[in-house]
């Protein structure tokens, strides 16, 4: 990947954490959610929206009420941005495929325990 990818990664990402800083977030009725609608239960992506925002705004309490790997992802968001910037560890990250699978079987394995945790409790 050269550098302009590198740099096309790291401008999405700080897009996408401005984003969900200034995204007006309101409380809704209106549930788009099939795998809710369908199996009465919440997916492991609901309230990751307003998870998100409540992490980039800070409020990590309110953050993990709604789901409750939002802020975990929100973080790893965060240290993508330094590992983009600083040469080495990424070059590090394209040799060493095993390091890049981890992260995203990490992200994914969080996801997933905390969705059971949050259906265990209802």
């Amino acid at each position: 990947m050269n550098l302009l990818e590198r740099n096309i990664y790291l401008a999405v990402i700080i897009l996408v954490i401005c984003f969900f800083m200034f995204f007006p977030v309101e409380k809704s009725n209106i549930n788009f959610c099939l795998f809710n609608r369908l199996l009465h239960i919440p997916c492991p992506l609901c309230g990751m929206l307003h998870s998100l925002h409540y992490s980039a705004s800070g409020d990590f309490s309110l953050a993990f009420s709604f789901n409750l790997s939002g802020p975990i992802l929100f973080l790893i968001m965060l240290l993508i941005i330094p590992v983009l910037i600083w040469n080495k560890i990424y070059i590090f990250i394209k040799t060493n495929k095993v390091f890049e699978k981890s992260i995203i079987i990490f992200s994914i394995s969080i996801i997933c325990l905390f969705w059971l945790y949050k259906v265990l409790l209802i």
